[in-house]
């Protein structure tokens, strides 16, 4: 009895082990796209509604973003949804949450809501073209 139940107790430590190095896998396979280019995905739709004086603030990073990488994981925090795409346009850095992509390459190519951060800024504004 005392075998069977090491035997158990190995199993189910081994499960665990697989569990969590598939979390692990699968939260990288789901990392954002970093979109480059010349077409604006996001920048000209989304510009007057970031510099209103009625954006939504979601949050606030401790120091000023100056590149994308910095904002992603504050961004990450305060969005219920995940970051499907990432992309640096004007004086802005672009986080979807929702995109267009395209049918053959499945790359995003408009962004139609997220976050964004102001280069050398703290506020995450939330946005949409809804």
């Amino acid at each position: 009895m005392r075998y069977l139940i090491a035997i158990f107790v190995s199993v189910v430590i081994l499960a665990a082990g697989c569990c969590s190095d598939t979390k692990r896998a699968a939260s990288a396979a789901n990392a954002p796209v970093v979109v480059s280019g010349r077409t604006p995905v996001a920048y000209e739709i989304t510009l007057s509604h970031l510099t209103s004086k009625t954006r939504k603030i979601a949050g606030e990073v401790a120091k000023p973003v100056s590149t994308i990488r910095e904002g992603l994981p504050d961004v990450q925090r305060v969005s219920p949804r995940p970051i499907l795409a990432v992309v640096e346009q004007g004086d802005w850095f672009f986080y979807a949450t929702s995109t267009a992509t395209d049918q053959e390459t499945h790359q995003p190519v408009s962004f139609i809501a997220g976050y964004a951060i102001r280069k050398g800024g703290r506020q995450i504004i939330e946005w949409s073209v809804w």
